[in-house]
């Protein structure tokens, strides 16, 4: 590509990214993921954990037969690390071991929901179905879906919500998010010539890095609509 990126240029907010990135500029920003982990990190207190965490889950791949509940405990302790602090591991830490892995394996025995088209629908029932666990909301089972099909399934993160929209954590809302980010991936798959280049997983991983590295440069973080 001909164009020079922009993050050379400095910390490009999630609104920039999104409104005038290129793909080089995407796979710059993602190159600093961990950067932006180490200052959530830096922030003390439990915090201090999300460097190990994030390797973990890094590394950390669903498959159909669902989730065992250290799994889903250790998960969801990624999930709190990273974003905020919200009083829900009580109720995962609760939930009885076989419930979570017949539900798990249930939500995610769709074969639709592990190809590569995205399908309102389908993502409809596997968040209902993950949600009938106590403790597991839109955002949480959107965690497990975003390891399970990367390639269609985002996180529902704080920073993917605000950047794109209301932050409510409604399904709808989720299903919408699904879609733009789907969009943006496909988009930057065009650009690159390549229909595998960039995941809705990745892009979500793209909006956090941004927002964490350029808060407090002064930039617009809001997708203009």
């Amino acid at each position: 590509m001909s164009k020079r990126s922009s993050v050379e240029c400095g910390v490009l907010s999630p609104g920039e990214l999104w409104d005038k990135g290129n793909a080089e500029d995407w796979v710059a920003v993602l190159g600093r993921e961990d950067e932006a982990v180490g200052v959530v990190a830096s922030r003390g207190g439990k915090k201090r954990d999300l460097t190990k965490l994030h390797r973990w889950f890094r590394d950390w791949v669903v498959g159909k037969e669902g989730l065992a509940k250290a799994e889903l405990v250790k998960m969801m302790d990624w999930k709190l690390t990273r974003g905020k602090m919200r009083p829900l591991m009580r109720f995962i830490v609760a939930l009885n071991e076989k419930k979570i892995e017949e539900t798990t394996k249930k939500a995610l025995s769709e074969p639709a929901l592990a190809g590569d088209s995205l399908s309102i629908e389908v993502l409809k029932a596997a968040v209902t179905t993950l949600s009938e666990l106590k403790g597991v909301g839109t955002a949480t089972a959107s965690v497990v879906l975003s390891r399970f099909n990367p390639k269609l399934y985002p996180f529902m993160s704080d920073q993917a919500l605000e950047l794109t929209g209301p932050r409510t954590y409604t399904l709808g809302r989720y299903l919408d998010l699904a879609k733009e980010l789907n969009a943006k991936a496909e988009e930057l798959n065009k650009e690159c010539g390549d229909s595998d280049a960039f995941t809705c997983e990745q892009i979500e991983r793209a909006i956090f890095t941004a927002a964490v590295l350029s808060e407090g440069s002064g930039s617009s973080k809001k997708l203009k609509k």
